[in-house]
């Protein structure tokens, strides 16, 4: 979250300018890895789930009159 302008100093030192983009870097990648770690511990479940959402968006298009 970002501080309101007014509790902002203007002249933030570069070193806490690098650990809040740390921060949110940190933050943007949390639930990538999580999918990633997911994916890694069962691997089958991953390509059964592929394969469903894969079979259901076929058989939703197929339907489709175009």
């Amino acid at each position: 979250m970002i501080a309101p302008l007014e509790h902002r100093r203007r002249s933030e030192p570069r070193g806490l300018q690098r650990e809040h983009m740390q921060a949110i870097e940190e933050e943007e990648s949390r639930i990538p890895r999580r999918i990633q770690s997911a994916i890694e511990a069962q691997p089958a479940v991953a390509v059964a789930a592929a394969l469903t959402v894969g079979v259901v968006i076929g058989w939703l298009v197929k339907r489709k009159n175009w």
